[in-house]
């Protein structure tokens, strides 16, 4: 989870750099990044009971969805 945009625009810069360690890796995990709180957006019990959960199905199922989310981004 990243608290902050990164320039790449394939996450944010804490996942960027674990993504970046873990390449060489012969068994890379599986992983997902979720930007939360931008625009002093409050971080929740409710929000993070939800990331549990996505984790939660990632190991069940093995499937990821997207990788790159924002949590309480308003709609347009």
């Amino acid at each position: 989870m990243d608290k902050s945009e990164g320039f790449s625009a394939c996450g944010g810069p804490l996942y960027a750099e674990t993504a970046g360690a873990c390449f060489n890796m012969k068994k890379r995990p599986l992983m997902v990044d979720i930007v939360f709180g931008l625009g002093g957006r409050d971080f929740t019990v409710e929000a993070a009971k939800s990331v549990y959960d996505r984790l939660a199905k990632i190991a069940e199922t093995g499937e990821t969805g997207d990788i790159y989310t924002h949590m309480g981004q308003r709609e347009r």
